[in-house]
């Protein structure tokens, strides 16, 4: 039986939890669209895996310690969209926790698309 998308995503986060990349990426086409709002400064439109292991980089330099966190799947067919919480330590020692949506479209059981919303001003004033 076929993966549900739904399950696909769970285990991309899955992945991300354990920095398994490579199971991670195994989830993407090679032709993903990566959006993050520009209000983060690691934000902007990424495609492709090499561009999107940049963004990846740029996170996890931005951030520190993080954990992202998804409390709620809704299953739209070949959209999923996940409702959680970014949460953490910055590299000054602020501790943030951030709210967010992530708006994944799948196509053949890969993502093709994700959309990120963010409450970026919590995450903004741990940085500083």
């Amino acid at each position: 039986m076929a993966q549900s998308n739904v399950d696909i995503i769970r285990g991309a986060y899955v992945a991300f939890a354990r920095q398994d990349m490579e199971a991670l990426f195994g989830a993407f086409s090679p032709d993903i669209v990566w959006h993050t709002p520009d209000s983060v400064p690691w934000g902007g439109t990424f495609k492709g895996h090499e561009e999107l292991g940049g963004f990846f980089q740029g996170v996890g330099e931005a951030l520190g310690e993080l954990r992202v966190e998804p409390d709620r799947y809704i299953d739209g067919g070949d959209v999923v969209a996940v409702q959680g919480h970014h949460r953490g330590t910055a590299p000054n020692g602020n501790d943030y926790d951030v709210e967010w949506v992530m708006v994944w479209d799948l196509q053949d059981g890969k993502v093709v698309k994700f959309e990120e919303a963010i409450d970026s001003a919590p995450i903004l004033a741990a940085l500083a």
